[in-house]
């Protein structure tokens, strides 16, 4: 998960999207994503939403889900979709995302410092919340796992 993005992530993106990135003229979709070298790539996703953000949002919501049913604590379902890169994201993929993250959120418990659900936003701050509420979510989880008590049989007033 990333959420530690910054201005500066933000506007190397631009940048590197508006000096080297091409577009279809019908579909706008980028034509030479595989020109770009892995830093390049790594400054896309750290600076822009791109599919692979998505995927990583709504897979970890996915798989938060699954722990959380596997510790007991689900009842209720999240819709998630995985993502190309011909796909449009549009405002209800979004509104979908925030709501599957207050489900999350709402069926466990989070850290006095995990940040609030923000709204539909591009803001790199408000994608920076998401992303550490899922990340909180998840190392609360493994928290709670970790102080389980191992099973065994318990002696009580015997020697």
């Amino acid at each position: 998960m990333i959420f530690n993005r910054t201005l500066d992530d933000v506007n190397n993106a631009m940048r590197l999207r508006n000096e080297k990135i091409k577009f279809d003229p019908v579909t706008m979709q980028p034509t030479n994503l595989e020109d770009l070298t892995e830093s390049e790539i790594e400054t896309l996703e750290r600076g822009t939403i791109t599919y692979n953000t998505l995927n990583r949002i709504e897979s970890k919501q996915e798989e938060l889900k699954n722990l959380f049913n596997d510790i007991g604590y689900w009842n209720t379902e999240i819709t998630n979709k995985t993502w190309d890169g011909t796909q449009l994201f549009k405002e209800d993929d979004f509104q979908r995302i925030i709501d599957n993250t207050n489900v999350l959120r709402d069926a466990f418990f989070v850290y006095m410092d995990t940040p609030k659900t923000p709204p539909t936003s591009y803001y790199f701050e408000d994608i920076n919340s998401l992303e550490k509420i899922l990340f909180d979510l998840e190392k609360m989880v493994e928290d709670v796992k970790s102080n389980y008590r191992e099973s065994g049989t318990f002696e009580s007033g015997e020697e």
